[in-house]
């Protein structure tokens, strides 16, 4: 199966729109669910802004989400632990409310973490 190629914007960007459907949950709520003009958040490497367009992509989040839903005005802003942010084809799916593993476990405390059954999160 071919990765899924990213959304080639239309030659007239003027007469697009430019829009973003978002998706904002944790398995109990849906914070937002609708249309913005970008998407702001935090990762390890710093704040990072998502837009209409972008190339499809995975990343974990931390600290905030930032929804701008008009440009230059309206916008909502929630505070974050850690997400999962997922970008596909215009569609931005942030999901939350689980709590990440530490990967630099040492060894013998490795040992005494008991792993879950595994479990599929499909956006």
């Amino acid at each position: 199966m071919q990765p899924q190629a990213s959304p080639t914007p239309p030659q007239d960007l003027e007469n697009v729109k430019q829009i973003l459907n978002v998706h904002f949950s944790s398995p109990d709520v849906i914070y937002f669910e609708g249309e913005a003009e970008a998407v702001t958040t935090v990762n390890d490497k710093g704040e990072f802004d998502v837009l209409p367009f972008h190339e499809n992509f995975i990343a974990i989040v931390k600290e905030k989400v930032i929804i701008h839903i008009k440009r230059g005005g309206e916008k909502k802003e929630f505070p974050l632990d850690a997400g999962v942010l997922k970008v596909e084809k215009n569609k931005v799916s942030i999901l939350t409310g689980f709590q990440l593993l530490d990967m630099n476990l040492t060894p013998q405390i490795e040992q005494k973490v008991i792993k879950p059954k595994k479990r599929f999160f499909f956006f």
